[in-house]
């Protein structure tokens, strides 16, 4: 059983500052990607043919039948 002797124990109405805890200074990293990176956005058309949770099946305009998954 450890015991607090009043000399070595921190009181929180003792108006001083607690004792300072041994800790790790914060480790950082930083990555940087080399190169130009590029978006590239199609506007496309169709009428959504079924949906299933977060699934749409979309006939196209041009006939094509594509698959989208939705972000939830």
């Amino acid at each position: 059983m450890a015991s607090n002797s009043p000399s070595s124990a921190w009181r929180a109405d003792s108006g001083s500052s607690p004792p300072a805890a041994a800790s790790q200074p914060p480790v950082s990293q930083t990555e940087t990607a080399k190169g130009v990176g590029t978006v590239t956005t199609d506007q496309i058309k169709g009428q959504v043919v079924e949906v299933e949770g977060n699934n749409l099946l979309v006939k196209l305009t041009s006939g094509e039948l594509r698959t989208f998954k939705v972000a939830a």
